[in-house]
């Protein structure tokens, strides 16, 4: 192997190792309540995924692991085999962070910064270590777990989203709800009057991407089933202020 090929596997490590620290230091923030990205993307990106947050970056780990040591044995046994699945992880790498963040942003405007981050270095492991595996004419062998990887990176990512953990949230809609926030004074009112008492309360964080979605901006919110029918009732819009005594405290969405 001669000493670029070398510098390139090098450069490969660094990047994965790089990953590796980014997604440990996130995961022991996430024990005690704390994030690298207190961003609302980075909230929303958490509440988006079918699987605990911390579940996530063991997976995450363990991705950037297994490429780290496929990517050894393969730079000291030029297997055929390892080559092959280190095409299939950076296929399925890629293809799941791309849609990950492009649903994201197209179903909420909002990004995540951590997601970004290690998304980039997926690309950049990804990059320098096929600049060096495609050099050679793939195999139908090889060309075969690109593609599989790909494909299943998207079918991966589209199973662990949805429109996240409001669609998975255990309502019981012949109650009803209420959607409340500690910042909404009016929320305070509802939660305090026994005349809604029968409603199931439940916080803005656990349903922010679905009122995205409906394009709801405003608490308290109110969902009940009328036989057939499920009823969303907002109140009247404030103009500007989250409290404002003026607009009857209601709270904007941010």
């Amino acid at each position: 192997m001669s000493p670029k090929d070398r510098h390139q596997f090098y450069i490969t490590y660094i990047f994965i190792s790089l990953s590796l620290l980014l997604i440990a230091a996130e995961f022991f923030l996430s024990l005690f309540g704390r994030s690298l990205c207190p961003t609302k993307g980075c909230e929303v990106a958490t509440l988006m995924i079918l699987i605990p947050k911390n579940y996530l970056l063991l997976l995450a780990f363990l991705y950037f692991f297994l490429f780290f040591i496929l990517t050894f044995l393969y730079k000291h046994t030029k297997g055929p085999f390892f080559k092959d699945l280190l095409l299939f992880l950076g296929g399925s790498g890629i293809f799941a962070e791309a849609i990950f963040l492009l649903r994201l942003f197209w179903d909420f405007g909002l990004l995540c910064y951590f997601c970004l981050a290690v998304a980039f270095f997926t690309l950049l492991t990804v990059f320098t270590l096929f600049s060096y595996l495609l050099r050679e004419p793939l195999t139908s062998t090889s060309t075969l777990a690109l593609f599989l990887g790909s494909v299943i990176g998207l079918i991966i990512t589209f199973l662990l989203t949805g429109t996240g953990q409001a669609l998975r949230t255990k309502m019981d809609l012949n109650r009803g709800f209420l959607i409340y926030s500690e910042e909404c004074p009016k929320c305070q009112a509802f939660l305090k009057d026994p005349n809604f008492a029968h409603l199931e309360k439940v916080h803005v964080k656990e349903v922010y991407p679905l009122l995205k979605i409906l394009n709801i901006s405003i608490l308290p919110i109110m969902v009940e089933k009328k036989g057939d029918t499920i009823i969303i009732t907002t109140p009247q819009a404030p103009t500007s202020a989250c409290d404002s005594q003026a607009q009857g405290g209601l709270c904007v969405i941010p």
